[in-house]
C-alpha cells in the first residue's frame, strides 16, 4: 500500500476511536494486545455486512453516513442557521414585545413578595374551612331555588285573583250601569 492510502486509513481508523472512545483514554481502558475486542469488532462488523447484504436501502444509507454526520455536527448546524445581521433583525423586529415581556416579568418579580406571603402560604389550612363555606353556600343555593319557586307560584295566585277580581268589578260596573240607565229611563 501507498503511504496515502495508509494516511487515508489512519485517518479512518482515528475517526472510528474517536467515535467509539470518545474523550475516554482508550490505551488504559483497552489495550491494543487485547484480542478479545478486536475480535469482537471482526464479528460485529461480519454480523452488519452479512445483515445488508442484498438491501440497497440500507446500503445508501450507509454510503450517506458521511453526510449524516455532517449534518448532526454542531458546527455544521451553525453555517445552516440564520447570521448574526439576521438574528439581529429578528430582536429588533420584535422589541416591543420583548420589552412588554420584560416589563411583565418585572411587575411579576415585585409581586413575589405577595405571592410568597403568609397568607397565600396559609391557603391549604383553610381548605376544610373553604368546604364547609361551598357547603353551606350550595344549601343555601338550594334554599334560594326552592323559595324562588315559591315566590312565583305565590305571584302566578295573586295575578289569577287580580285578573278574577278585576273582571267582577268590570261586571258590577256593567251591571250597575245597566241598573242605572233603566232608573233614568223610568223616570224619564
Amino acid at each position: 500500500m501507498s503511504d496515502s492510502k495508509l494516511d487515508v486509513f489512519d485517518e479512518r481508523l482515528e475517526s472510528l476511536e474517536k467515535r467509539v472512545f470518545g474523550d475516554f483514554d482508550k490505551d488504559a481502558d483497552y489495550p491494543k494486545e487485547s484480542p478479545e475486542v478486536l475480535d469482537s469488532l471482526c464479528s460485529i462488523n461480519t454480523q452488519i455486512n452479512s445483515a445488508t447484504a442484498g438491501r440497497p436501502q440500507i446500503e445508501a444509507v450507509f454510503k450517506r453516513l458521511g453526510e449524516l454526520d455532517e449534518y448532526l455536527d454542531t458546527d455544521a448546524v451553525d453555517h445552516l442557521t440564520v447570521s448574526l445581521s439576521a438574528n439581529m433583525d429578528l430582536i429588533l423586529a420584535e422589541e416591543d414585545v420583548i420589552r412588554e415581556h420584560a416589563s411583565t416579568l418585572e411587575q411579576i418579580e415585585q409581586m413575589c413578595d405577595v405571592l410568597g406571603s403568609e397568607h397565600i402560604k396559609a391557603v391549604p389550612s383553610l381548605q376544610t374551612q373553604l368546604y364547609e363555606l361551598s357547603t353551606v353556600h350550595i344549601q343555601q343555593q338550594d334554599q334560594l331555588a326552592e323559595l324562588s319557586g315559591e315566590a312565583t307560584t305565590l305571584l302566578d295566585k295573586y295575578n289569577s285573583i287580580i285578573s278574577l277580581l278585576s273582571k267582577q268589578f268590570a261586571h258590577w260596573d256593567a251591571i250597575i250601569t245597566d241598573m242605572e240607565l233603566a232608573k233614568q229611563q223610568k223616570a224619564a
